[in-house]
């Protein structure tokens, strides 16, 4: 990448307008030497990209650097670096300001997927690396500590795993071009990584969103792993909050899910089940762990409600996390619940074809029924992912239906005191239906 981006900078160079940013960053780690121009080493790289994974400053330098230490490139010199194995003032302008000026995820997913492979070509170690960067930078990027908040990394090797099984499968498509397919915010966290590095304003871990992130995900099947893999395939109504409350949170909204339901803590059954998910007026995702090491996640893009009908928009999804990853079925219609209408089968189905659904979640939620088979469950959770207001206005609505339900226990039903002057008492009396019992009767 860097050495055909070298090629071209040439003519454009000088129409390009660098941040004041870099101008500096470049005098703080640029060395001059007795009879050469100022240029940035790799270990100058190292100093600006070497936290917290040492190994992808290399990546960067040969990325920005043109053609580092091979020498000067014909028709270019003028942006060469003076001194082998280092790039000079222009040559690093010119390479950091395209890095800042990837605004689309099609250029970034572009970039990124030749800063990892254009040396040494995609294997599987490779993409595991990728993976396991793009992860760990993403973190970095919100101040999160990856060594301070573990998390099982398992899903990580799992999507890589399942990337390298997609090109294989469909070897007309280059690994880009699968990326941008099927997991187009793989890259999403680590360019705001560089891109704040580059301009000096990124920041180390901070304490106190590490500890809210643990305290969120404690005890649950999800954790930072997962939820950043999520991340990658959701749409955007999951994952990002909208401008105006993005501009005011410290975290990103994958990040800010409200566990609505967990069947360790509000019991297994299908009652409680609705009682906690349904009114629920945003997206949510139901996470299922079944014996066997496997995990289903289902996006729900609209409030939950049953119906003898199929519903769900575009943006639902079916996952499987564990012990791969991989997008099952996306698209409308492919919700289906129904556990009181016996005209119609009873529980929980996901896919376009009901007679043969993808998955069916029995109403004891203790077992699911796939392609493949039925596996038993251990255990359900259901997160949502709408705004603050979604959930608050959930609490209201629950709220009222607690106090309507007080109101109907607390109406007077008549007692065998008022019977005998009870209105209803006397037309059905007229209309001679026996009305006392046998030892209320006259005589008796």
């Amino acid at each position: 990448m860097g050495n055909q981006a070298s090629q071209d900078r040439g003519a454009s160079v000088t129409e390009v307008r660098f941040d004041p940013r870099l101008e500096a960053l470049f005098d703080k780690l640029a060395q001059t030497e007795s009879g050469q121009d100022p240029c940035i080493t790799e270990d100058g790289f190292r100093e600006l990209f070497g936290t917290p994974l040492p190994g992808f400053a290399t990546v960067m330098f040969n990325a920005i650097a043109p053609n580092p230490g091979s020498g000067p490139v014909e028709g270019a010199t003028k942006f060469t670096s003076s001194k082998e194995g280092s790039v000079g003032r222009h040559a690093f302008l010119v390479g950091a300001q395209e890095t800042l000026n990837l605004t689309g995820l099609s250029s970034q997913i572009k970039y990124y997927h030749d800063v990892f492979f254009e040396r040494e070509g995609v294997t599987e170690e490779g993409v595991r690396s990728m993976v396991h960067t793009a992860y760990t930078l993403c973190l970095a990027s919100i101040h999160l500590d990856a060594e301070a908040l573990k998390g099982d990394i398992s899903i990580l090797d799992s999507l890589s795993r399942s990337i390298m099984k997609t090109c294989g499968e469909q070897t007309e498509q280059k690994l880009n071009v699968v990326i941008q397919t099927h997991y187009v915010h793989l890259f999403s966290g680590l360019h705001t990584w560089v891109q704040n590095t580059l301009l000096q304003a990124q920041t180390g871990p901070n304490e106190e969103l590490v500890a809210a992130v643990q305290e969120r995900y404690a005890d649950s099947m999800i954790d930072l792993p997962m939820a950043w893999v999520l991340s990658c395939i959701l749409p955007i109504r999951y994952t990002q909050n909208r401008a105006e409350l993005a501009a005011h949170s410290k975290l990103p909204k994958w990040l800010q899910w409200s566990q609505l339901y967990s069947s360790r803590q509000h019991g297994q059954s299908m009652n409680r089940f609705e009682h906690h998910v349904f009114s629920y007026k945003g997206p949510t995702i139901l996470l299922i762990s079944c014996t066997g090491g496997f995990t289903f996640c289902i996006a729900v893009d609209t409030e939950w409600k049953e119906s003898t009908a199929a519903w769900g928009g575009m943006d639902c999804m079916i996952l499987q996390l564990t012990p791969e990853v991989w997008v099952l079925e996306e698209g409308e219609g492919m919700m289906f619940v129904n556990h009181h209408a016996r005209t119609v089968k009873n529980g929980i189905f996901f896919g376009r074809n009901f007679d043969n659904p993808l998955l069916r979640l029995q109403n004891g939620l203790d077992s699911l029924e796939t392609t493949e088979g039925e596996l038993a469950i251990a255990s359900v959770e259901v997160w949502g992912c709408g705004d603050e207001g979604a959930l608050k206005e959930q609490q209201l609505w629950r709220d009222w239906e607690h106090r309507q339900a007080e109101r109907t226990q607390k109406v007077k039903r008549p007692g065998r005191e008022d019977w005998q002057d009870n209105p209803d008492k006397f037309l059905l009396d007229m209309a001679g239906v026996e009305t006392s019992r046998p030892q209320e009767r006259p005589g008796m």
